[in-house]
């Protein structure tokens, strides 16, 4: 050895660091951590949401059918409450055109898609069973005015058979043909219904 310089023998290194990296290594859980908090957060968030659109279809169904709890079965003014008679077509149709309005005045103030879907199936709905009864009612009354105008028809032929004998005969006849008439309208058949000899 010259000059009294020592030589070292080569070392190799000794590392105990597994030589395959992890991803837990590198941070993955760290990253599943974050991504199950947002998976988390997004499923209340769309709870909410449900929740908030549940309450607004709620309170638009609520709206609708005070409409229709006022309109039809108020006692002063409900349509279903007055002996409407020979105008009850009218006031059905127009019940109707009232309701189409209201439901889409209510429907307008929903603020989503799934909102507005919602609400116009249950509005659907409830119209189809507003617009049956409102044609029970419409058919209650138009039979109401008929036997009312059968019955005033009669009358006025018993008066004048009463007042003048001489016609007698052709007020019995429009007695007849009146009773006919509601035999026919009620499904009665012609010989149940009136029989003068």
């Amino acid at each position: 050895m010259p000059n009294g310089a020592r030589v070292l023998p080569e070392v190799q290194p000794s590392i105990d660091v597994p030589l395959a990296v992890t991803p837990e290594a590198l941070g993955a859980g760290v990253g599943r951590a974050i991504q199950n908090a947002g998976d988390v957060a997004f499923d209340l968030h769309e709870k909410e949401v449900q929740k908030a659109n549940e309450t607004a279809i709620l309170d638009a169904d609520n709206q609708l059918n005070a409409f229709v709890q006022q309109r039809l079965y108020d006692p002063k003014t409900g349509v279903l409450k007055q002996p409407l008679g020979k105008h009850a077509s009218a006031a059905a149709d127009q019940t109707l055109a009232d309701y189409d309005k209201a439901m889409t005045d209510v429907g307008s103030r929903l603020t989503n898609d799934n909102q507005r879907i919602a609400f116009q199936k249950m509005a659907q709905a409830r119209r189809f069973h507003v617009e049956h009864q409102l044609g029970d009612y419409e058919e209650g009354e138009t039979n109401r005015y008929d036997d009312e105008v059968d019955d005033a028809a009669i009358a006025l032929a018993s008066q004048g058979a009463i007042a003048d004998p001489s016609a007698s005969d052709d007020d019995v006849a429009q007695m007849r043909q009146v009773i006919a008439r509601r035999g026919a309208r009620k499904g009665e058949a012609p010989e149940a219904t009136f029989h003068v000899e």
